[in-house]
């Protein structure tokens, strides 16, 4: 069994400022998101429980609990990841170019990215789509088995032949009220 633990900040709480402050970037990550952590590691220590004991009546409870806290857990992470203190700015070069390519503009992606987080009601993720050769938005609808944050994040994938390579400035992020 995994005992997961909260990342620190790969910035200081005030360095969003004044865009997120430093209160709320605070009980954002060391509140709500170790409430994540905590409870992927309460949910698994229940599975291991029950595995022992070889008893299953609150197994499918504490798979629920694993999706829910953990996917909660890994979105927080990228979140975390995919803002600096020097972001903000439209992207520039490969993602630029294939954002263009895929969106038809940067602004027509971006309209599409809003919509998406907000139709979810949870986790907007630009990806790169492997079968389709292109750039997608995809909306991650919050409900009993994902978070019920209101965050959205834009990512740059992987760098691969033919694929958008990771760059220095952020795409898009937006914290939803």
């Amino acid at each position: 069994m995994s005992d997961y633990e909260l990342p620190p900040l790969p910035y200081d709480y005030d360095a969003l400022e004044p865009h997120i402050s430093e209160q709320v970037l605070t009980w954002h990550h060391d509140t709500h998101h170790q409430g994540y952590v905590n409870g992927w590691n309460s949910a698994e220590e229940t599975l291991a429980e029950n595995r022992e004991e070889g008893d299953y009546s609150s197994t499918a409870a504490a798979l629920g609990n694993v999706t829910h806290n953990g996917s909660g857990h890994i979105l927080h992470d990228l979140f975390w990841q995919s803002m600096s203190p020097e972001g903000g700015d439209e992207p520039s070069g490969d993602l630029a170019d294939r954002i263009e390519e895929d969106f038809g503009s940067y602004e027509a992606w971006k309209g599409e990215f809003e919509a998406a987080a907000s139709a979810a009601g949870g986790w907007a993720l630009l990806v790169y789509d492997s079968f389709g050769n292109q750039l997608r938005n995809v909306a991650v609808a919050a409900t009993s088995s994902t978070p019920s944050s209101r965050s959205s994040i834009g990512r740059s994938p992987r760098n691969a032949t033919n694929k958008p390579s990771n760059c220095s400035n952020r795409v898009f992020t937006s914290l939803f009220g």
